[in-house]
């Protein structure tokens, strides 16, 4: 090789190398560590890390509805700490305002209960399988992100529950947030 050709071959490597550097960082978005929704710029006072925003996954530990204040399109699951009563985990899909969360618990006696809630931005749908009814809410900026369960939920999870996250971005498939036609949902 000549070293007109090395001194190119150099410039080029330096120039692809310096592109993808730029690429890089610029796409990469901090996760807040301390307890700020970076999203919005509000502390946390619950004094758990923030997920941060759904463009990086994220993992932390906190009240469940910490799992709930990221921006964009994500999914979590979700595990619930310190249920001496037994498991419960979850999966949340979020996207454009709306989330559904799919509940799984076992009781320490091996019965397991599934709870499932879709907020559309106006109206929470909660449901346990099995079930032919469920309840609708309306959501208003005091509604909890889990709606009071219907009766034999078997869940004892709040919006203060501790709970592990791992979250992750996701492309949004619509028809997780559509309540199911086989359920009638009651206006609670």
């Amino acid at each position: 090789m000549t070293k007109k050709n090395i001194l190119i071959a150099v410039v080029v490597i330096a120039i692809l190398a310096f592109g993808t550097w730029y690429l890089v960082s610029k796409n990469a978005n901090p996760v807040s560590t301390t307890g700020t929704d970076i999203t919005t710029g509000v502390p946390d006072t619950s004094g758990a890390t923030n997920p941060g925003t759904a463009t990086t996954p994220t993992k932390g530990t906190g009240a469940l509805k910490t799992a709930f204040t990221q921006g964009g399109n994500y999914t979590c699951t979700l595990n619930a700490l310190a249920d001496d009563n037994g498991k419960t985990a979850g999966t949340v899909y979020a996207s454009a305002g709306k989330t559904r969360t799919d509940f799984r618990a076992e009781s320490a006696g091996g019965v397991v209960t599934e709870l499932h809630i879709i907020r559309d931005g106006a109206s929470a749908y909660t449901w346990i399988s099995g079930q032919t009814t469920g309840t609708k809410t309306a959501i208003t900026t005091a509604s909890p992100f889990v709606p009071r369960q219907p009766s034999g939920a078997g869940i004892a999870i709040t919006d203060e529950s501790s709970v592990d996250w791992d979250c992750h971005p996701w492309l949004t498939d619509k028809a997780q947030f559509v309540p199911p036609s086989s359920i009638t949902f009651i206006q609670g």
